[in-house]
């Protein structure tokens, strides 16, 4: 599912850029992150759109071939969601790496203003592999002064009654506790 919306003339414009988790698979286009985020910084008094352009199942690599679509929209900030379905996928921290830095050079490059999200490997592929793909995000906001937010699904991921029955993405009361942690960080970071 790909879904870019209009922006419009507002103060800030958002561009949430990544997978299925902003995509909203499994739920109505209302009910998706990026409509739920734009409703409660809204309510808080910004004045901001934010287009969802997510792609269920995109990796880094897919990401990354479709950036200068986020580019010609010319947002302020760009959300970047990306790594989770290379880290399903067992893909090598270094392509993830190297991928997610090519998306940052270039956003910056287009002076547009980064917030990336931070991905949790699971536990199925090792110590070893999570710390490395862990780095990932971390080597990424130190080397580039990123703002940053943590893994979000961290705040869900244990809760059936937040999650769809795949028990990967989140369900709309899911998305609803997801925007309540994140929200204010994010207005924060664009206030």
């Amino acid at each position: 599912m790909l879904a870019y919306f209009q922006i419009g003339n507002c103060t800030t414009q958002i561009v949430m850029f990544g997978d299925s988790l902003v995509a909203g698979y499994g739920v109505s286009p209302e009910e998706s992150l990026p409509s739920k985020l734009e409703k409660f910084l809204k309510d808080k008094g910004e004045d901001v759109a934010i287009i969802n352009s997510g792609v269920s199942g995109n990796t880094t690599t897919d990401g990354l071939a479709r950036m200068d679509n986020v580019i010609g929209l010319k947002p302020n900030y760009v959300i970047i969601v990306l790594g989770g379905n290379d880290m399903l996928r067992g893909y090598n921290p270094k392509i993830t790496y190297d991928n997610l830095e090519k998306i940052i050079v270039k956003f910056k490059e287009e002076k547009i203003k980064i917030i990336l999200t931070k991905v949790k490997a699971a536990t199925n592929y090792g110590p070893f592999y999570k710390e490395k793909f862990e780095q990932v995000y971390d080597e990424l906001e130190d080397k580039y002064s990123l703002d940053t937010i943590p893994f979000f699904m961290e705040y869900v991921i244990n809760n059936p009654t937040s999650m769809q029955s795949d028990g990967i993405h989140p369900n709309t009361k899911g998305v609803d506790i997801i925007v309540s942690k994140i929200g204010p960080m994010i207005l924060k970071i664009i206030d």
